[in-house]
């Protein structure tokens, strides 16, 4: 994987939003890429008395109000690929790939066979200390003089629910990476030691003292020193869930949300308004936190993949992808709303560890594989789990519109489903003959089979990294991530 610049991914996806993109509204039939100019309504007609003229006036008023609302959002959609497009010599980020081909990718060996020469360690054992305090620590940051928005913005914190994986996989590869560098000298020093050795057997020994020898074995205990992890990658953990909660607060609000994590959702318990308020809430505390972290180009990142959070729920709003191309728009909407996040926290957690860039590039390889990987097993899931093993209904995807893996899957069985998907699934049987042609079809056997083929490649990442024990967790946690029925 190379580290392009933004400009490179915005002129994918400005290709693929040419595509498929440019149907709203009334301007089904202009290019993606038109500039519509600045938003005016159309003059009203003047009334002459009629009732029919009225009633013309107010069908002329409701197509104009129409109009706006269409143009609203096709700008908002526009700026999810004008501002990719912008090329800015000072931002730079390690980009995702969607294969388009990759889709159809299977592991190429056994779980056995990936777990060869992986020690036996259970990674929620071995952050188990570190998770207990993440929920106190987070609270202690969201201290409020308004006790209101305090307590709405804790709700989550204070339910056992919820598997932390997030701030998990920020601790575990800030302590691997620390331990593969402590290898990385211990290798070099030894190596050192072994050439100072025979020089001074050989016929310079005199300018060799013993000296050089001891001073390597402390250089070593030095770097023991350096590679204990940080408070500040404690911190970024903290940080990561913050701003995973608050996005979840705004989901449940554009979702409609009735439960989260088995309990009632905040939109149900406080209300849209204060749900909204507490998401944002924690997103400025999580800013404040960041800030403090004294590092810009972590914060850099992480602002990034707050932008991301957005530009992908509003590309799952408006998805119109058809064809080979509606699988790759589904991954990248994948890497935005969910893979992001992860993947960027980890390379974010690296680079507080003034780690090199070939240990952030593994960094970001294995958190990218893992976040897609994650979001295909949750939409296996919401075709095989319940309300009481999901803690959210079934079948929501559907229920809200939206296409996930198994139903693009299953289109290649039964192309009846693509004019469901095309209309969104709206008419009245549409969410129960999707979810039939699913069972049917091999769709969920193949989501979960790609997202095998996507934890085999995180696991490929991780093993660059010297063997260590929370290496070796995170390969345990990610076929745990995988095989996991809730």
């Amino acid at each position: 994987m190379k580290f392009t610049t933004v400009a490179a991914q915005g002129r994918q996806l400005t290709c693929l939003a040419n595509k498929g993109l440019q149907t709203v509204g009334r301007y089904r039939s202009r290019p993606y890429s038109q500039n519509f100019g600045s938003l005016s309504r159309s003059r009203p007609l003047v009334s002459l008395g009629s009732k029919d003229e009225e009633a013309n006036n107010k069908k002329q008023q409701a197509r104009n109000l129409t109009s706006i609302s269409e143009q609203l959002l096709k700008r908002s959609i526009d700026s999810v690929v004008v501002d990719l497009a912008v090329d800015d010599r000072l931002t730079w980020l390690p980009q995702p790939r969607f294969d388009l081909e990759f889709r159809h990718a299977r592991s190429s060996k056994t779980q056995e066979e990936l777990l060869e020469d992986v020690s036996d360690v259970d990674p929620f054992a071995l952050v188990d200390e570190d998770v207990k305090k993440l929920n106190f620590n987070i609270k202690d940051l969201l201290g409020s003089d308004h006790p209101v928005l305090s307590t709405v913005a804790n709700y989550f914190f204070s339910q056992e629910g919820g598997k932390k994986i997030r701030p998990m996989l920020v601790i575990l590869f800030a302590r691997a990476a620390d331990a593969h560098v402590l290898e990385e000298k211990r290798i070099q020093a030894r190596n050192d030691a072994e050439a100072l050795q025979r020089l001074k057997d050989s016929r310079h020994a005199a300018n060799v003292s013993t000296d050089d020898l001891e001073s390597l074995k402390d250089s070593v205990v030095e770097v023991e020193k350096d590679a204990l992890i940080e408070q500040r990658q404690l911190r970024l953990a903290e940080i990561t869930e913050m701003i995973h909660t608050a996005s979840l607060l705004h989901d449940d609000v554009i979702d409609v949300a009735d439960t989260r994590r088995g309990v009632k959702s905040v939109n149900q318990m406080f209300g849209n308004k204060l749900a909204i308020l507490a998401g944002d809430f924690l997103l400025a505390r999580a800013s404040v936190c960041l800030a403090r972290l004294r590092s810009l180009e972590v914060v850099e990142v992480l602002s990034t993949v707050i932008e991301h959070l957005v530009k992908g729920e509003v590309m799952q709003m408006k998805s119109d992808m058809k064809g080979p191309e509606a699988f790759e728009y589904y991954l990248r909407k994948n890497y935005y709303k969910t893979g992001s996040l992860i993947a960027n926290s980890v390379l974010a957690s690296t680079m507080l560890g003034n780690h090199s860039s070939e240990v952030q590039e593994i960094a970001f390889e294995y958190g990218d594989a893992i976040g897609q990987a994650f979001q295909l097993v949750d939409d296996a899931l919401d075709f095989e789990g319940s309300l009481e093993s999901l803690g959210k209904p079934a079948l929501n995807d559907l229920k809200l519109g939206f296409a996930t893996a198994p139903v693009l899957f299953a289109q290649d069985e039964y192309p009846t489903l693509r004019k469901m998907i095309e209309r969104k699934f709206s008419y009245p049987d549409d969410v129960d003959k999707a979810a039939e042609f699913v069972h049917k079809s091999k769709s969920i056997t193949q989501t979960r089979e790609l997202a095998l083929a996507y934890v085999e490649r995180a696991i490929n990442s991780a093993k660059k990294l010297h063997p260590s024990p929370e290496r070796d967790a995170l390969i345990h946690l990610a076929f745990k991530i995988v095989n996991r029925t809730k």
